[in-house]
């Protein structure tokens, strides 16, 4: 719940006078715990993706109720410069919801946030507040590379028999990495004749439905770009295209572009969403549903532009919400799975035709906006494998607290350049 600032900054300058009128005074015991904070640590993150900031906290006294505060701020100065609250969320261990109140300010150079319990709370137990933040301007224009854009921030936790403790942490450094590598795509070769003009024109003409081809273009580095010392010509990876219904295929549907030297970009090859027990087939959907109710998304990757015989080292999936949906369960957690086969398709797949559905390589929270998930071990097994890699999206019906828990997510079809991907990292 985001709300304005008015109500939950009397809050926390009520608690800060509360702090500095008692330094003087011998405080009793406090039976409550801040037991870890990011407080000092460094985050490294891209342009416009999300970082959470974790704090571990406890509460010890069953006589009185709980509160906590965390107020955060990071100064800016233009929408590439800037950081987006993207949420903000209380549970305890066992995955029972904490309030979490957002209270926010801003002075046109200074972005101020609260996260707190307001009304008190009398469970008690260890448990876990995450601020999710994106490296994006309001206006959606990605943080620029930064060695260090600092978030300040102060723990104030209390029971209500005792004054409240304040922890003020020393600064978290955020270091947004720029791996942009702006080039040029010379004209390529496809193993097609019949499909032009070159790939560097933005699509392919004279296709069949159903016809594949595959084109390999180079991309020109320059000099002065730092991810890629080496050389300054790069063979771009192989593409592959699939035309569906028509005689034309847009280039941007390519699987596969080079992004950086040691890692690489895979784009979604094919995504769809299977409803239980209906024959029907979403592959044209500009969204993957996945939801309690029987909705699994599907995404296949064709692995074949990561370099051959290298040892990947780290492999990310990115699935991205769009900013007008509201999550019905920001709580409920998101499994990644991997599936050994990779036969269907996304023109025809349905509930009863999809593979079967392997153990959760990982599962995460959602937020509106890009959402990671780490599948490492899987994508090695797979590109050392048949080098292509399917993955289900599905509920954890263990951690689902609502009926309605589900959430859609953009396709390669959406609007933007919002569809699914793969960050492979390699040596």
């Amino acid at each position: 719940m985001i709300k304005s600032y008015g109500r939950g900054l009397a809050f926390v300058l009520l608690v800060f006078t509360l702090v500095l009128l008692l330094t003087s005074i011998a405080m009793p015991v406090l039976t409550s715990e801040v037991i870890s904070h990011p407080g000092g640590s460094t985050v490294e993150v891209d342009p416009g993706e999300n970082f959470t900031l974790r704090h571990r906290l406890a509460w010890d006294d069953a006589a009185n109720p709980g509160y906590y505060l965390i107020a955060i701020y990071w100064d800016y100065g233009d929408n590439a410069w800037y950081f987006t609250l993207e949420s903000a969320i209380a549970y305890f261990d066992n995955g029972d919801p904490i309030d979490a109140t957002v209270s926010t300010a801003d002075n046109g150079t200074r972005r101020s946030i609260a996260v707190s319990n307001e009304t008190g709370d009398w469970r008690d137990g260890e448990f876990t507040v995450d601020i999710t933040l994106c490296a994006r301007g309001p206006d959606g224009t990605p943080h620029m590379g930064a060695d260090n854009h600092p978030v300040y921030y102060t723990i104030l936790q209390s029971l209500e028999s005792v004054p409240p403790a304040a922890v003020t942490p020393a600064p978290v450094t955020v270091r947004v990495l720029d791996r942009s590598v702006p080039g040029a795509i010379s004209p390529g070769q496809n193993d097609n004749g019949n499909w032009s003009p070159p790939f560097s024109e933005n699509q392919f003409e004279n296709v069949a439905p159903d016809e594949n081809s595959k084109e390999t273009s180079n991309v020109t580095i320059p000099e002065n770009a730092e991810p890629c010392i080496e050389e300054n010509i790069t063979d771009l990876a192989a593409v592959t295209d699939t035309s569906l219904t028509d005689n034309t295929v847009d280039s941007t549907a390519s699987s596969v572009e080079w992004v950086g030297e040691n890692w690489i970009k895979v784009r979604v090859s094919e995504d769809t969403f299977v409803r239980e027990w209906l024959a029907e087939s979403y592959g044209a959907c500009p969204s993957l549903a996945a939801s309690i109710a029987g909705d699994r998304a599907w995404l296949k990757f064709d692995l074949s532009g990561i370099p051959p015989g290298v040892s990947i080292t780290q492999a990310k999936l990115y699935l991205h919400i769009y900013g007008e949906q509201e999550l019905n369960d920001p709580d409920g957690l998101f499994s990644a799975c991997g599936a050994s086969v990779d036969w269907w398709g996304e023109s025809w797949l349905t509930w009863k035709l999809q593979p079967e559905v392997g153990e959760a390589i990982d599962n995460r929270r959602c937020v509106v906006g890009w959402n990671v998930w780490d599948i490492t071990s899987f994508i090695s097994s797979e590109y050392v494998g048949d080098g292509t890699a399917s993955i289900c999206i599905k509920v954890d019906a263990s951690h689902a607290r609502l009926a309605s828990h589900g959430n859609v997510f953009d396709s390669k079809e959406a609007s933007g350049d919002q569809g699914p991907y793969l960050e492979v990292f390699y040596e």
